[in-house]
């Protein structure tokens, strides 16, 4: 359990390892921040370092999240046979 000083602290994580996790291109990445469907859903918008873009976590996962509640949304539900 956390003590009480202990700040809750979000990570940044490379874009290189966004894509990699989404099994995306960088190229794909920069669609995403365009797309105003996917801001719509959460995509979190980049935070630029020495030229490099970050993540931060917390949005990133919720995101996914959102992603897999719109996938299941749109499934046709299973017939039994």
């Amino acid at each position: 359990m956390p003590s009480k000083n202990t700040i809750d602290r979000d990570e940044l994580v490379a874009d290189p390892e966004v894509a990699r996790e989404l099994d995306r291109s960088l190229m794909t990445l920069w669609r995403l921040d365009n797309n105003p469907e996917m801001i719509a859903l959460g995509w979190p918008a980049k935070i630029q370092l020495n030229k490099r873009n970050f993540r931060s976590r917390r949005p990133l996962e919720q995101f996914k999240a959102n992603l897999l509640r719109r996938a299941m949304a749109g499934r046709k539900p299973l017939v039994a046979a």
